[in-house]
């Protein structure tokens, strides 16, 4: 069993998931990322990238998932809410103001939508800015993130690496003092090229040139380029 933290990338795809040939190097699932530390595992939203998270969870006891926000895109995953063993102790977390309370993610599963409604974990609210420690080594930090509908961006410290997340973020300056310093992964929304961004200003995605910038400003060690727009190919 594992004694170290383990990043696992179930799906990087953003706005819906895609299917075929041109999608099969980077995915065509869309947000779901994986930190692992033995029988644990914290679950950085649930896009639909989750339905493929049985191997990595069955030893889990106990799993939190943190969502950044509510859009199905993030969320449809939590569906095969079946992945995840039966006894294990599972908690939500969020930042969303009156948007996440204690029945928003069994709303999810009503019908006829849905038509199984599963024993879902409690739903805890996390102030942002503000932090939770969810174990001794594991620390996330939320602050909010310019994005429709309220997001968040997430500092998570795990023992002595730092995996910083800007899902859903739109580059309307610098982030929050901090933010990035020390990070060892940054995983950033590069939805848009830079022609591309021009025409999407508004909608709380960025270019992916902004997480270069970032990287070499901050000297960040490795850089993800995240939550591809959903047409784009692998080529592209």
């Amino acid at each position: 069993m594992s004694k170290a933290w383990r990043l696992y990338v179930c799906g990087c795809r953003g706005s819906m998931p895609m299917h075929g040939d041109e999608y099969s190097e980077f995915g065509g699932a869309t947000s779901c990322y994986i930190l692992k530390k033995g029988t644990y595992a914290l679950v950085l939203d649930c896009g639909s990238g989750f339905c493929r998270a049985k191997e990595i969870l069955k030893d889990c006891g106990k799993i939190d998932i943190w969502l950044t926000h509510l859009h199905y895109d993030h969320l449809m995953g939590i569906l095969s809410y079946g992945v995840m063993p039966k006894e294990a102790e599972v908690h939500f977390y969020g930042t969303f103001d009156h948007w996440f309370q204690e029945n928003t993610i069994k709303e999810f599963f009503r019908e006829p939508f849905w038509p199984v409604v599963p024993e879902i974990g409690p739903c805890i609210q996390v102030d942002s800015p503000g932090e939770r420690r969810l174990r001794e080594d594991l620390l996330v930090r939320s602050y909010p993130s310019p994005h429709p509908n309220g997001a968040s961006i997430l500092r998570v410290e795990a023992g002595d690496k730092v995996l910083c997340i800007m899902f859903d973020y739109e580059h309307t300056g610098m982030p929050p003092e901090g933010f990035l310093e020390g990070c060892s992964l940054l995983a950033f929304d590069g939805m848009y090229t830079e022609e591309e961004y021009e025409a999407h200003r508004g909608w709380g995605h960025s270019c992916y040139l902004d997480g270069c910038a970032y990287a070499e400003k901050y000297q960040i060690p490795r850089l993800y380029i995240t939550h591809h727009e959903p047409g784009k190919t692998d080529a592209e």
